[in-house]
């Protein structure tokens, strides 16, 4: 894998709720029971992203601007099943995991933390546009969340 000056890294660590807050960038991954209709969804994961020139940045699942958060229902507005702009109700339970992620650079690249890239393959070489970091679990453990991004999971 290589990257460049130009390659979005991150890092990733444990959060929770309370760090849902209005105005916050999230990525919801919705458990496997819950259909995608629309307007609501129950969460698996929650990720608190940072925003990108002042927008939510687009990865996969339900994504956008917290409007609000009472008890266990975040109410999201960005890119969820009612489409572009339409609030999408977020159900949290006791077994919702959270993370937050935040802008990093390349010297967060060492050995003991777990690293998922995304980019272009050529020649056996993944060219690195997204890196993303995170603590790595004592080997032989199993991890209990999965990197932000589609991942090949390396163990630096």
């Amino acid at each position: 894998m290589d990257y460049t000056p130009e390659t979005r890294v991150v890092q990733v660590t444990p959060a929770k709720l309370a760090d849902v807050t209005p105005g916050s960038c999230v990525n919801v991954r919705a458990t496997p029971q819950s259909a995608p209709t629309p307007g609501a969804v129950t969460a698996q994961s929650v990720t608190v992203t940072a925003s990108a020139d002042g927008k939510c940045p687009p990865p996969a699942g339900f994504y956008g601007t917290v409007a609000s958060v009472s008890g266990n229902t975040i109410t999201v507005t960005g890119l969820g099943p009612g489409g572009p702009g339409a609030p999408t109700t977020v159900t949290v339970t006791e077994s919702t995991s959270y993370q937050r992620q935040t802008p990093s650079d390349a010297q967060a690249i060492t050995n003991g933390k777990c690293l998922g890239a995304n980019g272009t393959q050529d020649g056996g070489v993944l060219h690195a546009a997204m890196i993303s970091l995170e603590t790595c679990p004592p080997m032989g453990h199993p991890h209990h969340h999965h990197l932000h991004l589609p991942h090949l999971p390396f163990h630096l």
